[in-house]
């Protein structure tokens, strides 16, 4: 845990595997919400039978399930803008349902959120049939759409295994991939226009016909993909390709992949404008699908091979493609890379041998329980990824089954289990995205994020895109109703911190605090004085109020009108002001920054600290001096302690001493340690959950010094890990010191365990470590309790504590004003015209 500034600790990433607890800002159903949902869509489309619940709670998979308490089925874009309307204002989290085919655990609740469904607009607008423009509402299911469009001469441009169950709606959500991407592309380019519900209800509504549109941003793309978190698609309009006359299938054996590999290079070049598909699966999946499904035919079945290739062409001509296919089937088969095919172009047979490959999900359904990854990978190293994981779990009896798109470098690995088993998942992440991450690859090619991989997103994507994300996320989003816990990692970031009753009221604006506009603005002034306080954490001795309150107006005045209209970085200000004159205020700052963060605090605090210097460093008290090179262990090998470790003893209290400190270590290379760390702060009642990743490098001649130099984040800062004892299975000895832009000479000691508690064992050794560096084991350090207990139900607590805060404010600001005597009306003035200027 590192310190914070003033505001706020930095935002903090964590890569856990799943959501632990519900957040407690979203409001609770009550039998009110059931009423107004009743009057928008009728008793019909407002669903609360058990058994329906039950089956709309469940993924396809089995592995993900809800407690949502309804199910609302709008039949327009107008019955669901009333409903998100509604939502918004009471801040009921909802999430998204189309045809819930999904392998991510997208499409259903994480805990008791509201599950629209969009099957009930099923209508169909119009269909071009010279340009071949689509436009319907998202809830046709893909399949009845392609024979809609069939009678027309045309094909939808995309085609999925579960296609007479999913809707449109959710494969433009999902951006699903599907078995002839390499012919059609991905629908970025097959949409041309889309309808979006958003979060407050607004219909976005750009469903244009035409495939050229260049006014401006292309908006239509933040949604493709975005898995229903930045709004509901209602509508979508989409360009189909003309339907093929002649289609023909090869069912191919091949002896390895490089043999894969280059029959796909030859197909490209030889096959060249009618190849539509480009497929393969290994033998563990013809045979797990063969054994599981007996009504599924093998296409050869007197050839035994290690992989299986399906090559589809798609034309004009019949005759000269089945020619081409056939000359193309008997060089490969002259040369060796076939060792057996069949080739088919009756339409009975196509889909014969194409149920097969669809199906191969069905039958890992069929054996048990499976962990599902959907990846993108150069195509050459596509395979190796099922080659090492088969090594990696052999101890285990699993069948692990490689297939997939080799057309474009997308293959699916299922490791099948009889049973969920916590070791094999322990074995298997963040393995396989480590892996991907290493080639660059993606770890979700077509299958989205959803809640299985959200908190893996920094795999793929760096910082900046996901802050990028995140920053969209809360602009069409801010009181993150729309499918939370999916496709972003969990950090505590919007807006308002605790849900409106209906005694409230309902619009969006009643979670308003007592505070009125001129409060607002005097509270800023105050945390200039605040900030200025000699002897506080923020400010180096001597510094004045006056000084600090003059540089923040002066050079901060956007950071600032940013802060006092953000609830949350009120919210700070005003526990910050309980700590003046407090015994230790340093401690009590800390104690603020750790409760409160958002992106509007560390604006201010970048601005106040970092670029303008309002707030001057704190020195360093030489209350953590750097331990001689003798006191380190001689050798720390970084790839050996990689994986789980809790923090079950810490000597700060300010920064080490949390409950549920659950953290993660790898090792791209020998000599870096990546470590991602997760902890709680309590706030009597309840905890906030908080996250962040450390880059250490060792020093080359020292083994036992880790640095994080050079770090980008806010406030600069420098974390030397001083290793002080360590045994790869077991514990880690870390005494910190630290330096950043507010604060120089922090630092602290923690002991990692591969435990959740300080086995007894250990503790002889932590003493004589922890005597190293003059620290008593028994006396200056406390065990931590990382039992990780849920949030507790009661949500008034929250309410209660939040009022509390705004009569602190209203009590104690004019006092705290006193200082700027008749300047306040001129300060007050200066604010307020940027605050108008910021809105």
């Amino acid at each position: 845990m590192r310190p914070g500034i003033g505001l706020s600790a930095p935002a903090r990433f964590s890569r856990t595997v799943a959501t632990s607890a519900r957040d407690g800002r979203y409001a609770p159903l009550e039998q009110r919400d059931i009423e107004v949902f009743t009057e928008v869509l009728g008793t019909q489309n407002v669903i609360r039978d058990s058994q329906a619940l039950e089956a709309c709670n469940r993924d396809w998979m089995g592995k993900y399930v809800g407690q949502s308490q309804v199910v609302l089925r709008p039949s327009s874009t107008k019955q669901l803008s009333k409903v998100m309307a509604h939502c918004h204002g009471r801040r009921l989290a909802v999430v998204p349902q189309a045809g819930n085919t999904g392998l991510a655990g997208g499409s259903v609740p994480v805990f008791d959120e509201v599950i629209l469904q969009t099957g009930g607009m099923d209508q169909i607008h119009s269909f071009d049939e010279v340009s071949g423009a689509l436009q319907c509402q998202s809830g046709c299911i893909l399949g009845k759409l392609n024979e809609h469009i069939a009678e027309a001469g045309y094909t939808m441009p995309l085609d999925l295994g579960p296609k007479d169950e999913c809707q449109i709606g959710g494969n433009v959500s999902t951006n699903a991939g599907g078995l002839k991407l390499i012919r059609y592309g991905s629908l970025h380019g097959s949409v041309l226009g889309l309808e979006v519900v958003l979060a407050d209800g607004t219909i976005l509504d750009t469903m244009t016909p035409l495939r050229k549109d260049n006014t401006g941003y292309d908006v239509k793309q933040l949604f493709i993909g975005a898995e229903g978190t930045l709004g509901i698609i209602s509508g979508v309009s989409l360009l189909c390709p003309p339907r093929p006359a002649a289609v023909n299938l090869m069912f191919l054996a091949v002896q390895d992949w490089p043999s894969a590999l280059q029959t796909f290079v030859r197909a490209k070049r030889k096959l060249g404008e009618i190849l539509s598909a480009f497929e393969f699966l290994d033998s563990s999946a013809l045979d797990l699908t063969l054994h599981q499904l007996p009504h599924i035919k093998n296409p050869l079945p007197q050839q035994q091979a290690p992989f299986y290739l399906l090559v589809e062409t798609s034309g004009s001509n019949g005759d000269h493609d089945y020619a081409k296919l056939k000359a193309f089937f008997e060089a490969e088969k002259r040369d060796g890379l076939i060792l057996d095919g069949t080739v088919a172009s009756d339409k009975d047979h196509i889909a014969e041998i194409w149920r097969l490959r669809e199906n191969i999900s069905v039958a890992l359904n069929k054996a048990g329980k499976t962990y599902k990854y959907d990846m993108s990978l150069p195509v050459a190293e596509m395979y190796g990824l099922v080659e090492d994981v088969r090594e990696r779990l052999q101890q285990y009896p699993v069948n692990v089954v490689g297939y997939g798109h080799l057309g474009d470098s997308n293959i699916h690995l299922n490791v099948s289990t009889e049973t969920w088993n916590d070791d094999v998942l322990h074995d298997l992440e963040p393995y396989v995205y480590e892996w991907v991450s290493e080639r660059r690859g993606s770890i979700s090619a077509e299958h989205g994020l959803g809640q299985m991989k959200s908190q893996y997103i920094g795999y793929t994507k760096g910082p900046e895109a996901i802050n990028m994300m995140q920053s969209l996320k809360q602009l069409l989003d801010p009181n993150g109703i729309l499918n939370p816990y999916k496709v972003l990692p969990a950090e505590p970031k919007f807006l308002t911190a605790t849900p409106p009753s209906f005694s409230a009221g309902t619009g969006p604006d009643s979670a308003s605090y007592s505070a009125s506009q001129d409060l607002v603005i005097s509270l800023a002034l105050s945390s200039s004085i605040l900030l200025g306080q000699p002897g506080a954490a923020l400010a180096s001795d001597g510094q004045s109020a006056g000084e600090v309150g003059k540089c923040l107006f002066a050079n901060c005045p956007g950071a600032l009108a940013q802060c006092v209209t953000d609830k949350t970085c009120l919210q700070d200000l005003i526990c910050l002001q309980g700590c003046s004159g407090s015994e230790d205020e340093t401690a009590c700052q800390v104690s603020c920054n750790q409760r409160y963060e958002n992106k509007a605090v560390a604006a201010f605090q970048a601005c106040a600290v970092t670029q303008e210097g309002c707030v001057a460093q704190k020195a360093d008290e030489n209350l953590y001096p750097a331990p001689p090179i003798s006191a380190l262990v001689s050798d720390f090998d970084t790839t050996k302690y990689k994986g789980k470790w809790y923090i079950t003893a810490g000597q700060n209290e300010l920064f080490d001493q949390f409950d549920c400190q659950v953290h993660y270590f790898d090792a791209p290379k020998p000599g870096v340690l990546d470590v991602k760390l997760n902890w709680r702060i309590s706030t009597g009642d309840d905890f906030l959950e908080r996250s962040d990743t450390q880059n250490f490098k060792q020093v080359k001649d020292t083994k036992g010094l880790l640095l994080n130099h050079d770090n980008v984040k806010p406030l600069h800062y420098e974390d030397d890990w001083h290793i002080l004892a360590a045994k790869p299975d077991k514990y880690i000895f870390v005494y910190y010191k630290g330096n950043n832009d507010a604060w120089k000479g922090y630092g602290g000691s923690t002991i990692y365990t591969r435990e959740s508690v300080m086995p007894e064992e250990y503790k002889d050794e932590m003493r004589a470590a922890a005597k190293k560096v003059n620290l008593d084991f028994d006396k200056d350090f406390k065990l931590t309790d990382n039992t990780c207990k849920p949030h507790p139900a009661d949500t008034d607590k929250a309410t209660r504590a939040e009022g509390n805060a705004d009569d602190v404010s209203a009590r104690d600001l004019e006092d705290m004003l006193e200082p700027f005597g008749n300047g306040r009306v001129i300060l007050k003035k200066g604010l307020a015209k940027q605050l108008s200027a910021s809105k």
